[in-house]
């Protein structure tokens, strides 16, 4: 387990380093769960040298004058991820590989998915008031057990990674919880199961505008989750901003256990939003929300979302959806496309694509084409995709006379031609006007707006008022959160992992970063189970961001001399990466040294 305390009572000393090269992400371990407030920021200067106190040791800044880029304040750490709280808010980070993630976030959130999986046995109690109450918790293993078993054989390494370490995560917190894998695998599988088995109905929405119809031509794009409400979940939102091993950094705007991505965006600006499509082709398979997961896991573009979508092999019901970018892997051209799928089937279209000709009822085209916007309803344009679908008065109705139709598919588009037509360009404000106005008026679980460009989102949940009553998410403030703040992620490559008391160490460090440029500091620690030897902390200026999908990053090194009398044993170096001159953690790192 590891020892964590606060950088603010480690003695620093400000090195300037020039940075120039990029590598990627760093080592993911987790460790023990520490509850501290942010640390104070080490005072700084120029380069010629640094505030110092009578001891050689630069002068800590008080924490009241600790200077603040973001009012998020982090009350956890549990190895290279934290927790921060806003506004009673939570935002959680995590970073490595997906066993590490997991098992950061079931530390760090143990309590919230205690309470997700208890409000999902009360909800269920409430639905079926003729089963004796005190059988309900008694029949959640068996359950969880039952849909367990009917998704696992669909997840892959990496899923089943993420609910072992969650587990675990949660057992090191909460050492009596009772929470299992099969838990985890029913949480992130429920929403296909009840799909598949057909026991509701969601309504949903989703559209992307960009180029001529926005301001700055940059993308702006919503995701609308009209589903059931009161279950106990809208007291349970959590964002997540997550930095796998390898791969590319993303915020899941979910709940408590969910870390597939049902609503999000990665740092290429890559978003999604999905509409329940209902169809008689369904069966169960890999729960969607795992895919796009592995989307914004992976993918530079909405290409990416296309194909995984058509190579996935175990799609399991009728879903629309809608991916749009701001074109890093186009020389900066955004854009944007909506997919169709079930369980066997899969389309695709652009926008203004001429093959939403083919949506047609008695003779009638009801596809709407509008250049430079891709949006979505319930309602399937591609005529295999249609011919199946129960959604939208089915096959042998007409789709335009469905409320999801006119409402939400027909809707979005005529408030963007409106807004063309008026020779207003979307923005923030006019996507926001349009998310809310195309909701679900008794339904509004979710809303979100993405700035894709600009790596920022806007989500607005459900809450449960006193007494019971559920407020609309639509009618909800939207509360930002900024992936871009948080997207440089850094790595440590000491020269040897093999080290004596005494010696010198030189640690290179790897900064890759896919969003703005950035001056941040870097403090260094050396840990071990018995206790916490300070080292220097470098200032790494990050370097801009370029177009067509090269990152932008820094590198540097430090030269550390080891405390003499180190026991031997393995030792931890943990960076802490902090907006410069604030204690404003923006990432955490670790590797790991064995001492002879």
């Amino acid at each position: 387990m590891y020892h964590l305390s606060a950088v603010g009572d480690r003695a620093t000393l400000l090195h300037a380093l020039s940075l120039a090269t990029l590598l990627t992400v760093g080592c993911g371990a987790s460790g023990g769960h520490s509850v501290a407030p942010p640390p104070s920021a080490a005072a700084t200067s120029s380069a010629t040298g640094a505030s110092t106190s009578p001891t050689g040791a630069p002068a800590a800044t008080p924490a009241a004058a600790t200077p603040r880029t973001k009012t998020a304040r982090v009350v956890a750490r549990a190895g290279e991820g934290f927790l921060e709280e806003e506004g009673g808010r939570f935002i959680v980070h995590v970073k490595g590989l997906p066993y590490a993630m997991g098992l950061q976030y079931g530390e760090l959130m143990a309590p919230e998915i205690e309470a997700v999986l208890g409000k999902i046995v009360s909800y269920a109690g409430q639905q079926f008031p003729q089963v004796p109450g005190f059988l309900i918790p008694v029949a959640r293993p068996l359950v969880s057990a039952a849909v367990a078993s009917a998704f696992r054989p669909y997840f892959t390494p990496d899923d089943l990674g993420w609910a072992r370490g969650i587990v675990d995560g949660m057992r090191r917190r909460l050492p009596a919880t009772r929470v299992t894998e099969d838990d985890l695998i029913f949480l992130n599988s429920l929403v296909d199961f009840g799909a598949v088995l057909d026991l509701a109905s969601f309504k949903c929405s989703s559209f992307a505008a960009w180029g001529d119809l926005t301001r700055d031509g940059k993308v702006y794009q919503t995701r609308n989750v009209d589903l059931f409400v009161g279950t106990g979940l809208e007291e349970h939102p959590v964002v997540a901003v997550v930095k796998p091993e390898g791969g590319v950094p993303y915020i899941n705007l979910g709940y408590a256990g969910l870390y597939g991505v049902v609503s999000g965006m990665n740092a290429h600006g890559l978003g999604m939003g999905q509409v329940w499509g209902f169809s008689n082709d369904r069966a169960f398979g890999r729960p969607w929300p795992l895919t796009v997961r592995d989307i914004m896991t992976t993918g530079v573009g909405y290409e990416d979302a296309i194909r995984a979508f058509g190579d996935e092999p175990h799609r399991t019901y009728g879903s629309n959806f809608v991916f749009a970018d701001r074109g890093d892997g186009r020389l900066g051209a955004p854009g944007g496309c909506s997919v169709e799928v079930t369980r066997s089937h899969f389309a695709s279209f652009l926008d203004d694509d001429p093959r939403e000709d083919l949506a047609v009822w008695n003779g009638q085209p009801y596809g709407i084409r509008i250049p430079q916007a891709v949006f979505r309803g319930d309602c399937a344009l591609d005529p295999v995709i249609r011919s199946l679908q129960t959604a939208s008065k089915g096959p042998t109705g007409d789709p335009r006379t469905a409320g999801a139709y006119k409402d939400r598919y027909k809707g979005q588009a005529d408030r963007i031609l409106a807004f063309q037509a008026a020779g207003v360009l979307i923005g923030r404000d006019e996507t926001r006007e349009i998310s809310q106005e195309v909701a679900m008026r008794k339904s509004s679980l979710q809303c979100c707006v993405y700035e894709n460009s600009d790596l920022r989102v806007w989500v607005s949940n459900a809450r449960m008022a006193p007494g019971g009553l559920v407020l609309q998410a639509y009618a909800e403030p939207y509360h930002p959160y900024d992936l871009d703040y948080y997207a440089p992620s850094l790595a440590l490559l000491p020269d040897r992992t093999s080290v004596l008391g005494g010696e010198r160490l030189r640690v290179d460090l790897r900064a890759s970063n896919l969003g703005r440029a950035r001056d941040l500091d870097v403090r260094v620690s050396l840990e071990s189970d018995s206790g916490v030897y300070p080292t220097p902390y470098a200032h790494v200026p990050y370097a801009a961001h370029v177009a067509a999908g090269a990152a932008g990053g820094g590198a540097g090194a430090l030269d550390l001399v080891l405390p003499t009398g180190l026991a031997p044993g393995p030792m931890r170096l943990r960076a802490e990466v902090y907006e410069r001159g604030t204690g404003d953690l923006v990432d955490i790192v670790c590797a790991t040294v064995n001492v002879r």
